[in-house]
C-alpha cells in the first residue's frame, strides 16, 4: 500500500468516527434489531423488487465494503434525492406549480 493510500484510509476512518460517533456495528441496525417499536415510530420501510443479478451485486459489494444493505440503500437514495432536486431546479420543472 502506498503512503498516500494509507493516509487516505486513516483519514477516512477518522471521518467515519467523527460523522457517526461510533465505529462499531451500525447504530440504526442495532436499534431496529433490539427495539422493533423504535423502527415503527421513527423509521419508514421501502420495499422494492429488484433483479436477482442486481441483488447479488449489492450483496457482494456490501460484504466487500462491510456495509449493511440498509446503509447501502440509504446512501444510494440520499444521492439520488440530491440529484433529483438538482435536475428539478436546473430544468425549472416546478415552475408554475
Amino acid at each position: 500500500m502506498k503512503s498516500e493510500e494509507m493516509l487516505m484510509l486513516q483519514a477516512l476512518k477518522l471521518k467515519k468516527l467523527n460523522s457517526k460517533g461510533y465505529d462499531g456495528p451500525d447504530l440504526v441496525d442495532q436499534l431496529v434489531l433490539q427495539n422493533g417499536e423504535f423502527a415503527k415510530e421513527k423509521l419508514r420501510n421501502i420495499c422494492a423488487f429488484i433483479s436477482p443479478e442486481l441483488f447479488s451485486e449489492i450483496d457482494s459489494l456490501c460484504g466487500l465494503l462491510d456495509l449493511s444493505k440498509r446503509e447501502f440503500v440509504e446512501m444510494a437514495l440520499v444521492d439520488l434525492v440530491a440529484k433529483a432536486h438538482a435536475v428539478i431546479e436546473q430544468t425549472n420543472a416546478t415552475e408554475g406549480l
